[in-house]
C-alpha cells in the first residue's frame, strides 16, 4: 500500500527544503500488518540503496521481519515522488510502498538542504530539537542579514 510523508511546518525566510536523495536516509519506524507489533528500533531507507527482495524477484529499499510473528515485509520508494517542501501547509514530502507493513513515525533526522531568498549556497539543517511541539531548526543568513528557520516540523503518514 502506497503511503505519503506530509510535512507541516512554520518557515522564517526559507523558500524552500528538501534531502539529498543519493545520500539521505528516512527514519521510518513501521507496525506489523499481521500482528501490529511496532519496530523497537527505525528502519533507515535511503532512496538509492537497494537490496533483493526475499518475497519475489527484483528489488526494494528494505527488508524487515516481524520479530514477533515472522511476517516478512518491504518497503520500497515510489519514483519521482521525493519533492522539496515549499510551504508552510501540508505538503507531500515523498512516498512509498510498504507491503506487510504499516508506517507510524517519522524521525527527521540527518542534513536537509534549506534554500533562502538570496543565498547563493544552500544552507545545511540537522533538526535536533525533536520535541512535542515538532522539530525546530534556525540559523543566521550573515549574507542577507537576517534570522532563518523551520520551526514546529511535524510529519504524518497518508494513504
Amino acid at each position: 500500500m502506497i503511503y505519503t510523508l506530509m510535512v507541516t511546518c512554520t518557515l522564517e525566510n526559507v523558500t524552500s527544503f528538501g534531502v539529498n536523495k543519493e545520500t539521505y536516509s528516512f527514519a521510518i519506524k513501521v507496525h506489523c500488518a499481521n500482528c501490529h507489533e511496532v519496530t523497537p528500533n527505525y528502519l533507515y531507507i535511503c532512496v538509492e540503496q537497494f537490496v533483493s527482495s526475499k518475497k519475489g524477484p527484483g528489488q526494494v529499499n528494505a527488508c524487515y521481519k516481524c520479530k514477533l510473528c515472522g511476517t516478512e515485509s518491504t518497503i520500497s520508494y515510489v519514483p519521482n515522488s521525493l519533492r522539496r517542501i515549499e510551504k508552510e501547509d501540508l505538503d507531500a514530502l515523498v512516498s512509498f510502498d510498504f507491503r506487510g507493513c504499516v508506517p507510524t513515525e517519522f524521525q527527521p533526522s540527518g542534513e536537509w538542504d534549506v534554500s533562502t531568498e538570496g543565498a547563493s549556497v544552500p544552507f545545511q539543517a540537522k533538526f535536533e530539537e525533536i520535541g512535542p511541539c515538532g522539530a525546530s531548526w534556525s540559523d543566521y543568513d550573515e549574507n542577507n542579514g537576517r534570522s532563518i528557520g523551520i520551526y514546529d516540523l511535524k510529519t504524518k503518514f497518508y494513504r
